[in-house]
């Protein structure tokens, strides 16, 4: 008699496993709104999530592009560097660009990326235009595998979300974040740690005040 009890009960759990299984299946498929084949665009997931801050694509640092900003004008490259000969070294002291520093590695020279004889564009291996807008084709020249991560989404920034069709994302090139002429960030200077009250720290003096008595 108590074997049979105990095949009822077993029975009985059985099934209410499998009710509430086919319970939970059923509530998770209704209560997503989106189909599993639908992708949504950057727009709808805005929409969704009630704000567009998270798809924010502003630039890490303004960029004025190839060309000279003087006091309120814009001019062109080709306007002054038509007149002048390109040169590796310069015999005389700048007139323009004197406030640039060029910290870059082994690129010491203006011309180991801005093209000589067109100074709209930057300059290829050999000798080739690279168009101002593919300015990340002449970053790859010496950084491939920081390049290789970028068009992989895993260095860099970009917006939108992982339903986001990839062409929909915008992405920031190279100089939107790096000074080209002086790519390496400053050091930050740390915030000092943290100091905890009496109470918190369990009676003994504060954390912080005590780590620099241990300096000492």
């Amino acid at each position: 008699m108590l074997f049979y009890q105990r095949v009822e009960l077993k029975n009985g759990l059985l099934a209410t496993a499998l009710m509430v299984a086919v319970l939970v299946l059923n509530g998770c498929g209704s209560s997503d709104p989106v189909a599993d084949d639908e992708v949504l665009t950057a727009a709808q997931i805005a929409e969704q999530w009630g704000g567009t801050a998270h798809l924010a694509n502003d630039p890490v640092r303004p960029t004025g592009g190839l060309a000279l900003h003087r006091l309120g004008w814009t001019y062109d490259c080709m306007e002054c560097h038509r007149l002048l000969t390109a040169r590796w070294h310069h015999d005389r002291p700048l007139v323009e660009h004197r406030d640039l520093v060029l910290e870059h590695g082994a690129n010491r020279f203006c011309l180991n990326c801005h093209h000589p004889t067109n100074r709209n564009a930057f300059v290829d291996y050999d000798g080739a235009e690279i168009a101002e807008q593919d300015v990340v084709l002449l970053c790859a020249k010496c950084h491939g595998p920081t390049y290789r991560d970028w068009t992989r989404g895993i260095h860099g920034r970009q917006t939108g979300s992982w339903q986001t069709p990839v062409a929909d994302r915008p992405r920031l090139r190279c100089i939107q974040c790096h000074d080209p002429h002086r790519p390496t960030y400053p050091l930050l200077t740390p915030e000092s740690a943290p100091t905890y009250p009496v109470r918190a720290a369990g009676g003994h003096a504060p954390v912080a005040a005590h780590a620099a008595e241990q300096e000492h």
